[in-house]
């Protein structure tokens, strides 16, 4: 179980699905995206108030440029992580294939 949480580096989700049940897992999933998705926001935010006060230009022009910067480096993350490794696969594997071998 060590080495499997190691590989999926998110053992809150396995751990609460193995010992509390399905429902449970799925809040936790869902309050993790929540955290995840305000965790970005807040910095999309700070980057556009800063981009907003370094060029003195208009906000909505602020905000484009941060987009912009955010969408290109996450398309690029996305596209080199996976081609480069199969992480999904692998991640897929040790989650489940792996847990029908060991039962």
């Amino acid at each position: 179980m060590n080495q499997l949480l190691g590989v999926t580096q998110y053992p809150l989700f396995y751990i609460s699905r193995e010992f509390m049940g399905n429902e449970f897992s799925i809040l936790v999933g869902i309050f993790t995206l929540n955290s995840l998705f305000g965790s970005a926001l807040a910095a999309y935010v700070a980057l556009s108030r800063l981009t907003y006060t370094i060029y003195k230009q208009d906000m909505m022009k602020s905000i484009a440029i941060v987009a912009a910067f955010f969408i290109i480096l996450n398309t690029l993350g996305v596209i080199f992580s996976l081609s480069a490794s199969n992480a999904l696969i692998l991640l897929y594997f040790y989650t489940t294939e792996l847990l029908k071998f060991q039962k």
